[in-house]
C-alpha cells in the first residue's frame, strides 16, 4: 500500500519495450519492498518476476517486516530490507516508507505496479555510461572473486551480496492477503556485506554457497550520507551456476 506518490526524476518516453543490453553492458538493478501482508504487492510481485527474465536488468525482492503486526506474518521478511528501505526514504528524499516500492540503481523509486514509470527509469539507465563493469572467477566450490576495475570514483562505495531464492509460492492464511496464493521472485534471504571499495582497483574474495533454485547478485553502490552502499549503484553482476 503507497501512502505518498514519490517523485519520479529522469523520465523520458515509454519504449514498447526494453531494449537488449550490448555487450559487455552492466545490468540495471531492480528492488522491489514488498510484503505479504501488502495487498497491494501481489502485482508488482508478479511484475518482477517478468523483469528477472531481462538479461539487461537484476531484479530482486526484500520482504519488509513491518507488515507482520496485520494478521500475517511475512516468512521472507528480514530487518535488513526494513532498514535498507528507511535508507532509501532519507537519500531519496520520500516522506514515508510504502510499498510496493522499487528503486531503480539507488537513484529513483516508483510505485512497483506501475509498470510505465518503472520502465522509464530502467530506459534511462541503460543509457548511462560510467557504470563500473565487475568480474566474478570461481577460485574452488563456493569460493569466488570480485574483481573491480580502477575507476574515476571520487568516494567510497560498498560492495553488497544479496542471495536469493529464485521462486516461492505461498498459501496465506490470514491479513490483507488472506485466502490467496502468492507467487514471489528472486526473494533475498540473505544481504550483507562484502568489501569496500575506492576507485583502486580490487579483488574481493566471497563464500557464496548457492542451493539449486537459489542465485546470487554482488551489487558495488557509493556510499552517502544515508549510509554505506545507500548511493547509485555503480555496477553488478550474478553468481548463477543453475
Amino acid at each position: 500500500m503507497r501512502f505518498t506518490i514519490a517523485a519520479v526524476a529522469a523520465l523520458i518516453a515509454v519504449l514498447p519495450a526494453l531494449p537488449a543490453a550490448a555487450d559487455g553492458q552492466n545490468p540495471v538493478v531492480v528492488e522491489l519492498f514488498t510484503s505479504q501482508g501488502c495487498s497491494s504487492c501481489p502485482p508488482a510481485d508478479a511484475y518482477l518476476g517478468e523483469l528477472a527474465k531481462q538479461k539487461n536488468v537484476i531484479a530482486l525482492a526484500f520482504h519488509v517486516d513491518y507488515w507482520d503486526y496485520i494478521g500475517w506474518k511475512d516468512q521472507y521478511a528480514l530487518p535488513d530490507a526494513t532498514a535498507r528501505q528507511r535508507r532509501y526514504t532519507e537519500a531519496l528524499g520520500n516522506r514515508y516508507l510504502y510499498t510496493p516500492q522499487m528503486v531503480v540503481e539507488g537513484r529513483n523509486d516508483a510505485t512497483g505496479s506501475d509498470r510505465g514509470a518503472i520502465a522509464r527509469l530502467i530506459e534511462a539507465e541503460l543509457k548511462m555510461k560510467d557504470k563500473v563493469p565487475l568480474a566474478v572467477t570461481e577460485r574452488s566450490e563456493s569460493d569466488y572473486k570480485i574483481e573491480i576495475p580502477a575507476s574515476n570514483l571520487k568516494g567510497t562505495a560498498t560492495v553488497w551480496l544479496a542471495i536469493f531464492d529464485k521462486e516461492r509460492t505461498t498459501d496465506v492464511a490470514r491479513g490483507e492477503n488472506g485466502g490467496r496464493t502468492l507467487q514471489e521472485f528472486n526473494i533475498v534471504r540473505e544481504w550483507r556485506k562484502a568489501g569496500r571499495y575506492d576507485g583502486k582497483a580490487a579483488e574481493i574474495p566471497v563464500e557464496v554457497a548457492l542451493k539449486p533454485d537459489s542465485g546470487c547478485a554482488i551489487l558495488l553502490q557509493a556510499d552517502n550520507s544515508a549510509g554505506e552502499g545507500q548511493g547509485p549503484i555503480l555496477g553488478a553482476t550474478l553468481i548463477d551456476e543453475n
